[in-house]
């Protein structure tokens, strides 16, 4: 016995695939974005840097602060690298899987309506064997 619900997998293919489409695009969004917040960070923290050094005349003080301000970096920097190849890996997976879901709704659902659609045209060709009139 059948069950009476099954799932459109017509549809649940071009889901996947749309779904996997938005995920590469938001991971490439994702790095862009990753990106500019970083140099901005890092700007910023130079800018810091540089209005201590002009500012402070006690060398310990201004050496303790770029130290600090250079560890920051340091550790924003990884942060940055790793989130990155992480946005890196998620694209991959989602690229994996729209090919995999447009390649199954293709082999499995399109090719056999195209079959059917085949299959229809032959058959209204037989009824009407004279182009351009309907009976």
């Amino acid at each position: 016995m059948q069950s009476p619900l099954t799932p459109p997998t017509d549809s649940l293919y071009k889901f996947v695939a749309i779904f996997c489409l938005s995920l590469i695009l938001a991971s490439m969004l994702g790095v862009v974005h990753l990106n500019t917040s970083h140099n901005r960070f890092v700007y910023e923290g130079l800018g810091k840097m540089l209005e201590f050094n002009i500012a402070s005349e006690d060398k310990d003080s201004v050496n303790a602060f770029s130290q600090t301000v250079l560890k920051l970096l340091r550790t924003s920097k990884k942060n940055a690298d790793f989130l990155s190849w992480c946005l890196v890996a998620v694209n991959t997976c989602a690229f994996i899987g729209a090919w995999r879901a447009f390649h199954l709704w293709f082999k499995r659902e399109q090719k056999i309506r195209d079959q059917l659609l085949e299959l229809e045209l032959a058959k209204s060709k037989e009824k009407c064997p004279v182009e351009g009139r309907i009976s």
